[in-house]
């Protein structure tokens, strides 16, 4: 009976610890740090709203690397200048990746 008891405490203060401890966002990897700029890049290209997605860069700079930001920073202007040259095939090709890669991963971004 008490080894009953005592398992039963112990789970309730491992329990409580668990649920008063605070969440911390844990940090997206460089490589969705870079492809999250470029989907900003991509949105500002076609003229759309960006700011979700700025608003989520803003937030993961502060646990990337300089040179990872700048590498991002490169990366999204690359991508904006290439939707805003582009046409036919390619633009169709940078539609598509915008539309399918960058609200999944703004939601995994956001949702971390």
């Amino acid at each position: 009976m008490r080894a009953f008891v005592a398992a039963a405490v112990a789970s309730l203060i491992a329990g409580a610890s668990a649920i008063s401890a605070p969440a911390h966002a844990a940090p997206i990897s460089d490589r969705d740090y870079i492809q999250l700029t470029r989907c900003a890049g991509l949105t500002a290209g076609a003229d759309e709203d960006a700011a979700p997605l700025l608003d989520a860069i803003k937030k993961a700079n502060r646990r990337q690397a300089q040179l990872i930001q700048d590498r991002g920073r490169s990366a999204r202007r690359d991508a904006s200048v290439q939707m805003r040259m582009s046409s036919g095939e390619t633009r169709e090709r940078l539609q598509a990746e915008r539309t399918s890669r960058c609200p999944a991963l703004l939601a995994a971004v956001t949702a971390a």
